[in-house]
């Protein structure tokens, strides 16, 4: 599905355009297989904008699907993405377990962006290490593998999960968030990069490098020409504003 690259290619709408033109196209051609798939690309897509209730819907739609037609495949995906949405609005600790149990043995590019999740879902119940823990494993099998894709985002992961370890340990979550923009930037992944220098300007007006901090962010935020709704937009747009008051 084109529409996550188009994403990570800072091209948010024009990415959910495309979905939602593949998702009409699956319905009016009656192909059920299809329909599930664009569905479960939907609910990804969501997920990366950060709207849970919007990947919760796309998610339940594609296990009333699956369970019609038997895709026992699409169906725990569906499942997979709607629990994870839950959870975005409401993190358990029950929750987050069986979402990390769930990931074991999953592969292809669904299994790219779960990885993403794990983390983010292990800080939200106060599960600092085991963030750590697992982004240290997603990177050493980056290596491994040669598959990129997710690294920025990791990196930027990393570096927010060791601050709230220990908020003093300021120039390793640095490095953190200066090697994801570095790896977004070799990718042209301006949805990345925009995360990254978005923790790393916040990280440096704490430590009074406001004007560094204001530069590096109007330079990505002014990049963008659409998607100024979402949420990582809207965030940039936040710290961009105090750090110019």
């Amino acid at each position: 599905m084109l529409c996550l690259p188009k994403l990570a290619l800072g091209r948010p709408d024009e990415a959910v355009k495309l979905c939602d033109e593949y998702l009409c196209t699956a319905r009016q051609l009656d192909r059920p297989f299809a329909l599930a798939t664009a569905l479960i690309a939907g609910a990804l897509l969501r997920s990366q904008r950060r709207e849970p209730e919007a990947m919760r819907a796309l998610a339940e739609e594609c296990i009333t699907l699956a369970e019609e037609h038997g895709f026992n495949e699409r169906l725990a995906e569906g499942r997979w993405f709607r629990e994870w949405a839950i959870s975005e609005l409401g993190p358990t600790e029950q929750g987050v377990a069986e979402l990390v149990a769930s990931v074991a043995g999953k592969t292809g590019f669904s299994r790219l962006i779960m990885a993403l999740a794990i983390p983010q879902l292990y800080m939200r119940v106060s599960r600092v290490d085991d963030a750590l823990g697992f982004i240290d494993e997603e990177l050493a099998g980056i290596e491994q593998s040669g598959a990129h894709l997710q690294e920025p985002e990791l990196y930027g992961l990393k570096g927010e999960a060791i601050l709230v370890r220990d908020s003093c340990a300021t120039a390793e979550a640095e490095a953190c968030f200066r090697k994801a923009i570095e790896v977004a930037r070799s990718q042209s992944a301006k949805w990345w990069e925009l995360r990254a220098t978005t923790s790393l300007a916040r990280l440096l007006a704490k430590q009074s490098r406001c004007d560094e901090a204001r530069t590096m962010l109007a330079e990505i935020h002014g990049w963008f020409t659409e998607g100024l709704d979402t949420a990582d937009l809207k965030d940039a747009k936040a710290l961009l504003d105090e750090l110019s008051g």
